[in-house]
């Protein structure tokens, strides 16, 4: 029996969440995980439901230095060479890559959940809305689901909502969650 290949790649980054969220916790560094295979878990419930290209995390500003030497520590280092505050400047982002059996594999450095020359938004609120899920033995902060369907919203339209993997992420995380709210409310009148 052969693996699928888009579940195989995806078990590779879960693994590498797993890994990266260890150093991390370790060193005493937050984070918030965006997207990937953490939201192919609580949306489709399997890591199969379509190809994840990285993982996407969410840092302080403040913490942003110290988590980059871990991550280096972890052999990750700038995808392009350009200063960090050039390239944080436009998207928020720094992409980082590591290379595994001659393929890379990505990360990406954010801090801010919404794209800045889009839209203006303050970091501390969006760490105000988390929650905790469990991947392996390692706990994640993610968003809530509100503020995770916020954020895929403002994904999609920073790629003109021309991505239909994105598109099919947020109607696949509407209807997870409000069929569980919509249970959830029909027990508690029950």
């Amino acid at each position: 029996m052969r693996l699928n290949p888009v579940l195989a790649h995806n078990l590779l980054l879960r693994a590498e969440l797993v890994r990266i969220a260890r150093r991390l916790a370790a060193a005493e560094i937050d984070f918030v995980v965006l997207k990937g295979v953490v939201l192919l878990q609580r949306v489709y419930g399997r890591l199969d439901a379509r190809p994840v290209s990285d993982n996407d995390l969410l840092f302080r500003s403040a913490d942003l230095e110290r988590a980059l030497a871990v991550l280096g520590e972890l052999g990750y280092e700038p995808k392009v060479q350009q200063a960090l505050p050039d390239a944080l400047e436009g998207d928020a982002k720094y992409v980082l890559e590591r290379r595994y059996h001659g393929r890379p594999l990505w990360l990406d450095l954010h801090t801010n959940a919404l794209v800045p020359t889009i839209h203006r938004a303050t970091e501390e609120p969006f760490w105000a809305h988390t929650e905790t899920v469990q991947l392996d033995d390692v706990a994640l902060r993610v968003f809530s689901p509100e503020l995770t369907l916020l954020h895929l919203v403002a994904h999609a339209e920073q790629h003109r909502f021309c991505e239909p993997r994105i598109l099919q992420d947020v109607i696949a995380a509407w209807n997870t969650w409000t069929r569980r709210d919509a249970a959830s409310d029909a027990t508690a009148s029950d």
